[in-house]
């Protein structure tokens, strides 16, 4: 979608009760299992905020607490039993205990805040189509701290290849900080994955 069709989507979704700490809403009952386009989509317009509410509430309110699984839908005002977290079970409808789209939701938004890439072709000034990889894009501000270590992805797999990604802040003499991007490399043959580590050798 062109950029400014798609925010009025999502600005749609937020102004309607569509929903609840950055989670979908439906009627009386949540649904993140078909969340990860709103995610890509507020990174490709550049809405920061609304990325990061989605990522963090579904880890605060829809995954469980403990055990870090979700489930495919939950009511939003607990069950029959009083619990929250419980999967949404009625006669109309019966949700799933353990769906994987939604347990899957922190890592593929924490591997987009790294390493993004368009769906489709971006359609420069110039006219010409290019493909576009997006780095450090969803990074909150707080993560860029001189703390001498960084923060970064290895093998972050793309339809252009593999990329590692390290990013360093370092103190400056303003007492501000500067971000530095040390690194970002493409594995060139795209599609082939990088060789995994030698195993360990068993005990005898």
């Amino acid at each position: 979608l062109p950029s400014d069709w798609s925010i009025a989507l999502q600005q749609f979704r937020e102004t309607t009760m569509g929903t609840v700490s950055g989670i979908t809403r439906w009627s009386d009952h949540l649904d993140d299992m078909p969340s990860s386009y709103y995610l890509a989509a507020s990174l490709r317009d550049d809405r920061l905020e609304r990325f990061l509410l989605l990522q963090y509430g579904h880890m605060a309110n829809y995954m469980g607490r403990g055990t870090w699984t979700a489930t495919e839908q939950l009511p939003i005002e607990g069950d029959a039993n009083g619990f929250f977290r419980d999967y949404l079970w009625s006669y109309l409808e019966g949700g799933i205990d353990e769906c994987v789209p939604s347990i899957m939701l922190p890592g593929i938004a924490t591997r987009w805040q790294l390493v993004l890439e368009r769906y489709d072709q971006q359609k420069l000034l110039n006219g010409s189509m290019a493909d576009i990889v997006y780095l450090n894009r969803g990074v909150p501000r707080r993560w860029a701290v001189p703390n001498g270590l960084g923060f970064g992805v290895r093998n972050a797999a793309t339809r252009f290849g593999w990329f590692d990604v390290h990013t360093l802040t370092a103190a400056v003499a303003t007492g501000a900080s500067s971000t530095t991007l040390l690194s970002s490399t493409p594995i060139p043959l795209p599609g082939t994955p990088p060789q995994p580590p030698p195993a360990a050798p068993l005990p005898p």
